[in-house]
């Protein structure tokens, strides 16, 4: 029971650095204006940010 809510707290943490991560990367390796690369870099962040965010949630509430 405890490392579930390790692991769930893991992934909740983890959730924002992976935002700021993905948007960094996107920010350095993409070519084109800044504009595009902020919409490709925050709507992917975004993404795996929320999916990191239910796989916190359905860990944490599924598995007492």
């Amino acid at each position: 029971m405890k490392m579930y809510a390790i692991l769930s707290w893991t992934f909740l943490i983890l959730t924002p650095v992976s935002f700021i991560g993905i948007l960094f990367i996107v920010l350095k390796k993409d070519k084109g204006n800044i504009m595009t690369k902020l919409f490709t870099g925050i709507s992917l962040g975004a993404s795996i940010a929320f999916v990191m965010w239910c796989i916190s949630a359905y860990i944490g509430m599924n598995f007492r």
